[in-house]
């Protein structure tokens, strides 16, 4: 998951966004985490979430993995 989401944030980071003849530089960022053990969706979900908002708040356009649980 962590190479498809790489590979978008680096392809939509260089495509040449326009609004009004002006360039507009457009970036995402990502989020992932693995099913664990006794998981549920909406668990897994949340982690997933709260890596988007982990790697938004590294800096944006970069994508995270939240940390396996020990």
């Amino acid at each position: 998951a962590m190479l498809v989401a790489e590979k978008l944030r680096k392809s939509v980071a260089e495509v040449n966004f326009n609004y009004m003849d002006k360039p507009v530089p457009v970036t995402i960022s990502c989020g992932a985490t693995e099913f664990q053990t006794g998981d549920s969706i909406d668990l897994a979900f949340e982690r997933a979430d709260q890596a988007l908002y982990h790697a938004k708040k590294l800096g944006r356009n970069q994508c995270y993995t939240s940390p396996k649980a020990a």
